[in-house]
């Protein structure tokens, strides 16, 4: 039997078939996080479709979210990750202290710090979630159950590098009067690669592609005539590590952009273990 199984094993490892992987969060899980939801610190212009069409622009960009000058101290959020049982994951997010090396830049700038001193320790969100990072909390606002998923969650069954999955996010909302006839959407997480790293074991590359284009007309009264058009967009666009055989995130980079016609945002979604300088 084993002779008949050799020329089968060697078919299998010259096709490149790599063997599945678990994505999970274990319970004895202690980590300690800086994070951030704030402004994104560079311009950058991200096409979705054009990441999804074009390897060698999706490798670029993907560098250039790995490349941010990131001071690790200086996000604004601490996270901490504590594991109860396999089903019982706490996650808690709260106001950092940060310490600057530059006087503010103007007074704006000057409260802002102040603002930010007065409520370390605030919370900001507080939930608990399974091994697979899935929100346990139903009550919390779109925002929050939105960045539970985009940080923590991963499909129940196992993957191989190139599967993808998709999770349960809403990046665009629209008030009462805003009736959508056009909507396009885009919804890809997948397993990009798989590399052995001296003193870290296994590191799985997962890549986050989200966009929602919605169209439609503005109609304050029913039988309203010449109603005005509207045109929003939101996309999400991420890279993170997560290392296999501790269960954790090595890194987590993501840019999440609304354009709403007169408003526009740009913000970091990121969180790094809490020690040192990224660059």
């Amino acid at each position: 039997m084993k002779i008949l199984l050799l020329p089968l094993m060697l078919a299998l490892t010259a096709c490149g078939l790599q063997p599945s992987v678990q994505l999970n969060w274990q319970s004895d899980v202690l980590a300690h996080y800086r994070a951030s939801t704030g402004a994104f610190p560079v311009d950058m212009k991200v096409d979705i479709n054009k990441l999804l069409q074009d390897p060698e622009l999706l490798d670029s960009q993907i560098q250039q979210l790995r490349s941010l000058p990131l001071e690790v101290g200086k996000l604004p959020i601490q996270v901490q990750i504590t594991g109860k049982s396999k089903n019982d994951i706490e996650v808690n997010m709260t106001l950092a202290s940060i310490s600057y090396d530059t006087e503010p830049k103007d007074e704006v700038e000057r409260l802002h710090r102040e603002q930010l001193a007065k409520n370390v320790g605030s919370p900001q969100l507080y939930t608990r979630v399974n091994e697979k990072g899935q929100n346990r909390l139903f009550y919390l606002k779109p925002f929050q159950k939105n960045l539970v998923s985009l940080l923590f969650e991963f499909p129940d069954e196992d993957q191989q590098v190139g599967d993808s999955w998709t999770l349960p996010v809403t990046l665009t909302s629209l008030n009462t009067a805003f009736i959508a006839d056009n909507t396009e959407r885009i919804n890809k997480i997948w397993l990009r690669s798989i590399k052995d790293v001296d003193g870290e074991g296994r590191v799985a590359e997962i890549v986050y592609l989200l966009s929602e284009k919605v169209k439609g007309e503005i109609r304050y009264k029913v039988d309203e005539k010449g109603v005005e058009r509207f045109d929003v967009e939101s996309t999400y666009f991420a890279v993170g590590d997560f290392l296999l055989d501790q269960h954790r995130w090595k890194r987590y980079t993501g840019r999440l952009f609304s354009d709403f016609g007169l408003y526009q945002s740009v913000s970091l979604i990121a969180m790094h273990p809490k020690e040192g300088t990224l660059k």
